[in-house]
């Protein structure tokens, strides 16, 4: 009889997409020995660089002695976050940055990583693979997966087969960040992947936003995936993945082994509706089948915060004309793959587009970065009149010969504070930007249920002062820069 095994996602992707990554090790200590010896293949953990300001800015706590408290409570499980080898949190950074990052976060007791990015640049990934190796951990190559015309079986099983040829990939991690693969598509798609990576493990990670990502499990055992992504049902369904109490059920009826220890299902699963409770955080609903999923794609995480932010400014839910707008953009910008950072790009270009009243007058830095390819190339083409609205910027004139600076970790050091320790060039680098005279814990923001985000009266309110071209917003979840496209008159 076959052993299916589970890598569990309830306290990184489960509570990012439900609760917008907002935890602490505080939430975390009554269930984390359970948790810890319920048998999963890897527990995958909120210590990435994503929630070191989420840390400060929400508990006061300092990021660094939560990471330690953490990864304290596993000492069996493999201990996994997500990896990307051009950026650590969404913007480009130095290679210096990524291998400082991977160097300490292991250091700290983190000893496996899913490596992603969604524009497939292969050498990057390769370039990273020796370093999280160097520090004794194991590496999952991610394929990244989305629907448009151009991501054929074909495209992915050589995407595949190339992540698979990598020097110390331990194995190919597939993660579907819309939900929107099918039984029917996972039928074709995961055997012509499955036969590019010969005998690596694969992962199947499924976010059941249309709510068939339990079928598509079903699915994918029959046709050889062995190892399937789930999350405590208190944090499964809705944007986040299939519940893993559901999800063995069903399993074992087709007569395989789970090898979990059931008993604690439902004690963790408890614990965390007291914490939502208490929190007024909310916990994972099964998600009546919408085919608007299909058209903006917007991953589990991003969907969750995007309802939560759009929640504090009085709106319940993205309106169909921003879903569809944000499915424009996407075709618009070549059709990438939802997923972070690229995804952030997109939805944010819908925002603007909606508040602007024209389509691409105002574009954020990191839009106009992706256009002239700093992040590497889309599947498809790009529009044209996209393209060419975009670069009429000013901004995208001076950023046009940009290349990424490669400082050294000396010289970084260098910039942020002699003498301080690569711990302390981290905390700086993903807390405070590298503003060596920021604390890194920001008093008064110690409620986890607080949010500042952009509100778009004060964006409507630039942006009807015509004579403003370039403008520059901040708060404590995000920053955002953009830029006034120019009428081909002013050119």
């Amino acid at each position: 009889m076959s052993t299916i095994e589970f890598v569990d996602q309830t306290l990184r992707d489960g509570i990012g997409s439900l609760w917008g990554h907002r935890v602490n090790s505080e939430m975390i200590a009554p269930i984390a020995k359970m948790m810890d010896e319920s048998g999963y293949a890897a527990i995958d953990l909120p210590v990435t660089a994503v929630h070191f300001p989420m840390f400060v800015r929400y508990f006061g706590a300092d990021p660094w002695e939560e990471v330690d408290r953490i990864l304290a409570f596993f000492p069996r499980a493999k201990r996994r976050i997500p990896l990307r080898a051009k950026s650590v949190q969404f913007s480009l950074v130095a290679d210096a940055v990524v291998e400082l990052w991977i160097e300490r976060i292991c250091a700290h007791g983190i000893n496996s990583f899913w490596l992603q990015d969604v524009m497939y640049n292969i050498g990057e990934m390769a370039r990273v693979v020796p370093v999280a190796k160097a520090q004794g951990a194991e590496v999952m190559g991610a394929i990244m997966y989305g629907l448009s015309p151009y991501h054929t079986d074909a495209y992915f099983a050589d995407k595949a087969r190339e992540l698979a040829a990598i020097a110390g990939i331990d194995g190919i991690y597939i993660e579907d960040t819309a939900g929107v693969l099918t039984p029917d598509r996972a039928a074709t798609l995961l055997p012509a992947i499955l036969v590019e990576v010969g005998p690596l493990p694969v992962e199947l990670h499924v976010h059941n936003t249309t709510g068939l990502a339990p079928l598509v499990y079903l699915e994918a055992v029959k046709h050889g995936i062995r190892i399937l992504h789930t999350s405590s049902s208190t944090l499964a369904n809705g944007s986040s993945l299939p519940s893993t109490e559901q999800t063995v059920a069903n399993i074992e009826r087709l007569g395989y082994e789970c090898p979990l220890k059931k008993e604690y299902f439902e004690p963790i699963a408890r614990h965390l509706r007291l914490v939502a409770e208490r929190q007024g955080y909310a916990t994972g609903v099964p998600a009546e089948y919408d085919t608007a999923v299909y058209v903006h794609q917007l991953p589990g995480g991003m969907m969750g915060s995007l309802e939560r932010q759009l929640g504090e400014l009085g709106v319940e839910e993205p309106s169909a004309s921003l879903q569809r707008e944000i499915g424009r953009v996407r075709a618009d910008l070549g059709f990438p793959i939802m997923a972070t950072p690229i995804s952030q790009f997109v939805g944010t270009q819908a925002v603007l587009n909606a508040v602007s009243g024209s389509r691409y007058s105002v574009v954020p830095d990191e839009v106009i970065r992706y256009v002239l390819g700093h992040y590497g190339t889309p599947a498809g083409p790009i529009a044209d009149e996209v393209r060419e609205k975009v670069l009429s910027t000013r901004r995208a004139r001076e950023l046009a010969t940009w290349q990424q600076e490669q400082l050294s970790r000396r010289e970084l050091r260098s910039r942020m504070g002699a003498g301080i320790s690569d711990d302390e060039l981290v905390r700086r680098l993903l807390v405070t930007g590298g503003d060596h005279r920021s604390s890194g814990r920001l008093q008064g923001s110690s409620d986890p249920r607080r949010a500042s985000v952009i509100d778009p009266r004060l964006l409507a309110e630039v942006l009807d002062r015509p004579s403003i071209q370039h403008f520059h917003f901040a708060s404590r979840d995000c920053s955002l820069s953009c830029s006034r496209a120019l009428s081909s008159a002013a050119v």
